[in-house]
């Protein structure tokens, strides 16, 4: 390896893909992506059992989530920096294997040792930053364009999909499993069905995945870079650094309407008044976890296809669409979702379809983001791109959201008037519905980061695109280029070609 930090790049693996192959590889990361998401979500679907089981309160719930995301965005630079130098196929490995047995070991932890079990689950954030960082940029090697877009997309219906899935494999196994190994001890069954699916999966990377070339498929003749430039680089990119900001704020609403929803509707049904009432509003014997990954699985399956279909289309007219399409599905999502919290106790089937249209919503933007992400930056920089990006989005979204909201559910709870009817019952709802309401609002900042990246995307994927093609090295020296006679770039998508 050269020393010279601006020489050409030579392609440090061979990965040639024929197309069957590339939709192989494209199955197989989105399988990945899919149980990743099912194992986060495992804790979510089954807090009440967890709290009982821990004898702990709901802000030791929510800090399930907070080890998780901390020690998964505490890796994400060191996996951005490996994953734009080495391989990435033994990367992903790696991160499954640690993943899925830190998982599987954190199902054997006692009810004394609840320490222990933070513990595991904070090591299985250092499997999946391994994966979640390198992943998506083996698909931005393998297609290009609005074929990009669309794959990005269905690799990112895995978080809606795969968390939907979560709730109910928890909630069911909980449930099934009930009467041999009682309330308290059936949930920790679900934690173990992952483990398994995560070695089939990892079999399935060894078969079919190889490494491609770096910005093959975009002709890039980017020079070699230090990681120092590559973040001044980042630092200067607009809507790198809005579409980031826009992405954390839907990820600390969405995590923790996702981390405690199922527990608020469960809490809402003792307070409707005989059973044949609770019956007929959708208080199944089996828990709310169930029907709520039914509906948000489906609603996030067809929010991320139809966000991807609509920018696609608005993109050939407006290039500012990717953008403008995740800040009006927040504009959008944000009423549905904080009018079904308002309804959850009095008009539950209300509430269901407006969680379906909220999470549908919500939802839209998922693929989009991370395809603006990936074209305003050079294939060179993407997996530190992703990294950085990966950081931002937890830091300031979910890994603090879920502690959050069981930490202001704790303190109202301390302060309702103990005098109110059926009060235990009633400050178990009224605690939790209050702090989730107040989580929404987070949603505002999102909207107005997005329409700040609306106003920077043009010229910053002509940035990346002249970068691509050795044109500029970094934010500051791309503007003369854009006055060569043989650089053409369409605003219809992000592409330099010679004239």
């Amino acid at each position: 390896m050269s020393n010279n930090a601006n020489e050409p790049i030579a392609p440090n693996v061979s990965g040639t893909y024929s197309t069957w192959r590339k939709y192989l590889v494209l199955f197989v990361l989105c399988l990945v992506n899919l149980v990743n998401f099912m194992d986060r979500s495992v804790i979510a679907g089954v807090v009440d059992r967890v709290r009982s089981y821990y004898d702990i309160s709901d802000t030791s719930v929510g800090l399930v989530a907070t080890v998780f995301i901390c020690s998964f965005m505490a890796c994400a630079p060191m996996c951005g920096y490996l994953g734009d130098r080495y391989n990435r196929k033994w990367m992903i490995c790696l991160g499954i294997t640690v993943w899925s047995a830190t998982s599987l070991a954190s199902s054997f932890v006692p009810p004394n040792n609840y320490p222990l079990f933070l513990l595991f689950r904070a090591l299985m954030g250092v499997g999946e930053a391994s994966y979640g960082v390198v992943a998506p940029t083996i698909i931005a090697d393998l297609f290009t364009g609005d074929q990009r877009s669309r794959m990005l997309s269905l690799y990112y219906a895995g978080l809606p999909v795969g968390s939907g899935l979560g709730y109910m494999m928890a909630a069911l196994v909980s449930e099934v499993l009930e009467d041999k190994f009682g309330w308290n001890e059936s949930w920790k069954y679900s934690l173990r069905i992952t483990p398994g699916l995560c070695f089939l999966l990892f079999l399935l990377i060894l078969a079919f995945v190889t490494e491609p070339v770096r910005g093959a498929n975009e002709n890039s003749k980017e020079s070699r870079t230090t990681w120092l430039i590559d973040m001044k680089y980042l630092s200067t990119n607009r809507s790198f650094i809005w579409c980031t900001i826009g992405t954390s704020c839907a990820t600390f609403a969405i995590g923790a309407f996702g981390s405690w929803c199922p527990s608020l509707l469960d809490r809402a049904c003792p307070l409707i008044e005989d059973s044949q009432s609770q019956k007929s509003q959708g208080c199944e014997a089996i828990g709310s976890g169930f029907l709520f990954g039914i509906v948000t699985g489906v609603g996030g399956l067809m929010g991320v296809t139809l966000g991807s279909q609509i920018a696609n289309r608005w993109r050939r007219t407006n290039p500012r669409a990717d953008p403008l399409v995740c800040a009006f599905a927040m504009i959008i999502a944000t009423p549905l979702m904080f009018t079904s919290l308002w309804l959850s106790r009095y008009y539950r089937i209300v509430t269901w379809i407006l969680i379906f249209f909220g999470t549908m919503t919500a939802s839209f933007g998922w693929g989009i983001s991370v395809d603006i992400i990936l074209y305003v930056v050079p294939p060179r920089r993407r997996s530190t791109a992703q990294s950085v990006y990966i950081l931002t989005q937890h830091l300031l979204g979910d890994a603090f959201s879920a502690l959050i909201v069981g930490a202001l559910a704790d303190a109202y709870r301390r302060v309702v008037d103990d005098s109110i009817k059926n009060s235990n019952k009633f400050t178990e709802f009224y605690s939790l519905q209050s702090a989730l309401l107040m989580m929404l609002l987070i949603f505002v900042g999102g909207i107005g980061s997005f329409l700040a990246t609306a106003l920077n995307i043009s010229v910053d994927r002509k940035q990346a695109a002249l970068v691509t093609k050795g044109r500029a090295q970094d934010a500051y020296d791309w503007s003369s280029a854009l006055l060569d006679n043989d650089i053409y770039y369409s605003d219809s998508h992000t592409r330099v070609e010679s004239a």
